[in-house]
């Protein structure tokens, strides 16, 4: 007994050393906007343009004193699609600055149709090392409901160092989308020094692809593989209470540092339906030739890494070069993962470096800043798609931990 007394001793405080290693940043019951006037926002509510219970935070990126979160709209009633908030901010939860401004959050109607600029509906987000902020806009809005189609999925480009002037829009080609295709997440291939020389990769969850973008050429094409799709073994979810069944594919993606200056890497990725972990170089997807003829070569030019184990299906991962480590989300285990690229891709190689079934209920999205920290963005995803969100609690984190301290005890030390 003393003994079975001093394990669960030992469990407990291993547990609470691994929720301790990530502070929490901000936290909000509910998101909150800056409006022009309190009657601005009353008319919001009173019109069904703003529901505050309908504004869940999916992506975020991290970009000097600016965290940068996205809306979408999987409800109505959404105010603003890209938003952020100052990160030196002291409140606890901060209001939301619509981005860049109020009007270009607004969906067309008969009266603002001239608007063609306008945000539909923001997914995944990128800042890159050139300080352009890309975002996935997927062109539905009521989701959740019945889905309203403004414009094909596209990638818009802004100017952080322009006052957020747009630069880019890029629809992503007919020909390039499948009946079942949903763009939500893009992943930005760059060097600061060759800023035009950019390639984008935009992920298609249920079309089971990849949509490569250069930059330089204002073009795309579409990459398949079997890697990208999802494993039907691991497709069934718990959080929070609720089983639920999900089939998403390729979501996850991580570049790793680079190998000469010509900006070669390798890029790892993963389905969210899926404990498995696949690599390819670069190279490989931005040769268009190459990667849209379909044979054995291209076939065996992405490679299979490993699982990391049972129920650890994740939704996105990010490299981090000071530390060599991939830090990746584990949302059937309300946990964050860690795995150092230096060792086999195998289950006894894979960290946690926190877990907890309050803050970290589905943590869907992570990134690094210039400092060496890694922040995590937690929402509760599953209750708010398929039960309530209780506007009492808080229900949405953004956390944060130094990349060094939280690997300590861990296998990716």
């Amino acid at each position: 007994m003393k003994v079975f007394n001093l394990l669960l001793l030992t469990l407990f405080l291993i547990t609470d050393i691994n929720c301790s290693q990530l502070v929490e940043k901000f936290t909000w019951r509910e998101l909150e906007y800056s409006w022009s006037t309190e009657d601005a926002k009353q008319e919001a509510i009173r019109n069904g343009n703003y529901i505050p219970s309908n504004n869940l935070p999916l992506a975020f990126d991290v970009w000097r004193d600016k965290i940068f979160l996205t809306v979408p709209r999987w409800k109505t009633g959404i105010a603003s699609t890209l938003s952020y908030i100052e990160n030196s901010n002291n409140e606890k939860s901060p209001i939301l600055h619509p981005f860049p401004n109020f009007s270009m959050n607004q969906l067309p109607n008969e009266e603002n149709e001239a608007q063609q600029n306008s945000i539909i509906s923001a997914f995944g987000i990128r800042v890159d090392e050139c300080d352009r902020l890309w975002i996935v806009d997927c062109g539905l809005t009521n989701l959740l409901g019945t889905p309203k189609k403004f414009r094909n999925p596209s990638l818009l480009v802004f100017d952080l160092n322009n006052d957020g002037t747009l630069i880019r829009r890029f629809e992503i080609p007919e020909n390039q989308i499948k009946a079942d295709s949903f763009f939500v997440n893009v992943f930005v291939d760059t060097q600061k020094d060759k800023c035009s020389e950019t390639f984008a990769y935009i992920v298609d969850i249920y079309g089971f692809g990849t949509v490569v973008y250069d930059y330089k050429q204002d073009k795309s094409w579409r990459v398949n593989h079997n890697y990208f799709s999802f494993d039907p073994i691991h497709g069934d979810l718990n959080v929070a209470g609720i089983n639920f069944q999900w089939h998403d594919g390729v979501f996850g993606m991580a570049l790793g540092k680079l190998n000469n200056d010509y900006g070669d890497r390798t890029l790892y990725f993963h389905s969210l339906a899926s404990t498995y972990e696949f690599s390819v170089e670069n190279a490989v997807l931005k040769n268009e030739t190459f990667s849209t003829s379909p044979s054995s070569a291209l076939y065996h030019s992405f490679n299979f890494l490993g699982s990391r184990g049972l129920n650890s299906q994740s939704s996105s991962e990010v490299y981090d070069a000071i530390t060599n480590v991939i830090f990746y989300t584990q949302i059937n285990r309300n946990a964050i993962g860690c795995w150092n690229i230096k060792k086999p891709y195998i289950s006894e190689n894979q960290g946690i470096v926190a877990n907890d079934d309050e803050v970290l209920i589905f943590p869907n999205d992570l990134r690094l800043d210039g400092d060496g920290n890694l922040y995590v963005l937690s929402n509760r995803m599953p209750i708010f798609m398929y039960s309530n969100l209780d506007s009492t609690s808080y229900n949405y984190r953004i956390m944060m931990g130094k990349t060094t301290e939280i690997i300590k005890g861990t296998p990716c030390e």
